[in-house]
């Protein structure tokens, strides 16, 4: 699961950038592309956000998260001369499984949210709806479905509750419609945006940015990129419905945009919803694009590379944890301190290296004219000439010698010397 966690800020991490440069560059691609392409590359970026997959053996740049712990030589039972190392405080949580937690309760706060009041939104819009009494609405509706290929019952609701035309539902949708007092032209209109959400499975895309907003709810540019995608949703969906049509078709379609943002400025319906509705902040660019009579590009080359970068993008940076910054001894240090047997650490038998030392200082040295030999006590260093101290030898106790090899062969050819000289 820390593995998982680490990936998911990778590629939030690695992937940020590059929205932020799709957003810097929308006005060009407004331009440029249509707005079905665009909204394409956002559920692809969306896909992208959902799959936090790490290729760890090509990542140019890592990134380790240092595991705080304080460690400590604690006292162990005897176990043949071995130290023990027991990290302090390792029963605790570290940080990063504090922040796991609070991410997954950040996830799971969001989604309760919405899916609540999407139930809550249905329930009312069943509870007080009813079914069109004008003939009108059901035929147009009809004739809609056969134009667009739909073969799929949509039952038509009236509901005060809504103050859009809107589709509500993933498993069983159903048209909503505030009132029946529309001019057969403007349904016409209406009833062909929402059927065209209903052919291109927006619900289902706007379910996959959801998704990808909760996964990354942390990030604030996720949320940015939602928003720009139902835009551009909305726009291609007017871009369905104004296709080979006049000046008067547009201007009307504009008007029904423009009285439904007068009376509602919610930028977006609850999930698993798609509405024709607009945001007031958004009418100035949507109605812009409704009368841009300049042609668009598919840009299928230079949106599928933007794709292809967008899908590789989680391989740029990785997280890991990295050792624990803790002040662990050298085991150089270890080596050349002392070791108590008493405290169950350590082996009161010296090794073979230190049987053949302390052979060679017993031949070597004649009573009371010995080599300067060092000892190494507490793990520290001593100078050569240095006379080693005196301790009490109570076989409880064992030290490492270290021996100066150039006066011990002073100190041999010393005592070859005198008795050559004897």
């Amino acid at each position: 699961m820390i593995s998982w966690f680490y990936n998911l800020l990778a590629l939030s991490l690695s992937i940020t950038p590059i929205i932020l440069l799709l957003l810097w560059l929308g006005p060009v691609l407004n331009k440029r592309y249509s707005a079905r392409w665009r909204y394409i590359l956002w559920i692809a970026v969306s896909i992208r956000l959902l799959l936090p997959v790490s290729l760890a053996n090509y990542i140019p740049v890592s990134i380790p998260v240092p595991v705080p712990m304080a460690s400590g030589l604690a006292p162990a039972a005897a176990n043949g001369g071995q130290l023990s190392i027991n990290p302090v405080g390792e029963t605790g949580m570290s940080m990063v499984q504090i922040l796991l937690v609070l991410y997954l309760t950040g996830i799971s706060v969001y989604l309760a949210y919405e899916i609540l009041a999407y139930i809550v939104f249905r329930r009312n819009l069943l509870r007080w709806g009813r079914k069109p009494t004008d003939a009108v609405i059901e035929a147009l509706l009809k004739e809609r479905k056969t134009e667009l290929n739909i073969k799929r019952d949509i039952p038509v609701r009236i509901s005060k509750k809504v103050l859009s035309p809107m589709i509500v539902g993933l498993a069983r949708p159903i048209l909503i419609i505030p009132a029946e007092s529309y001019p057969p032209a403007e349904l016409r209109m209406i009833l062909t945006h929402e059927l065209v959400h209903f052919k291109r499975h927006d619900i289902w895309f706007k379910l996959i940015l959801m998704a990808a907003t909760a996964v990354h709810w942390f990030n604030p540019v996720v949320h940015l990129m939602v928003r720009e995608a139902n835009k551009d949703m909305e726009k291609s969906c007017d871009d369905y419905v104004l296709k080979n049509t006049d000046a008067e078709a547009k201007k009307c379609y504009c008007n029904i945009i423009l009285n439904l943002a007068i009376q509602n400025n919610r930028t977006e319906g609850p999930i698993f919803s798609t509405g024709i509705s607009s945001s007031r902040d958004h009418l100035e660019s949507r109605i812009r694009d409704i009368f841009d009579t300049t042609k668009k590009r598919r840009g299928i080359v230079a949106l599928t590379s933007i794709a292809i970068l967008v899908l590789m993008s989680g391989t740029m940076v990785t997280i890991s944890s990295a050792e624990p910054l803790t002040n662990r001894p050298l085991q150089s240090e270890l080596a050349l301190s002392p070791v108590d047997t008493q405290n169950g650490i350590g082996n009161d038998e010296s090794s073979p290296q230190e049987k053949g030392i302390a052979k060679l200082d017993s031949e070597a040295s004649p009573e009371g004219a010995g080599p300067d030999i060092s000892k190494a006590e507490n793990s520290e260093e001593y100078t050569a000439g240095q006379p080693a101290e005196e301790q009490p030898s109570d076989g409880n106790s064992a030290e490492i010698v270290i021996v100066d090899l150039n006066q011990l062969e002073d100190a041999l050819a010393d005592e070859s010397t005198d008795k050559s000289e004897r």
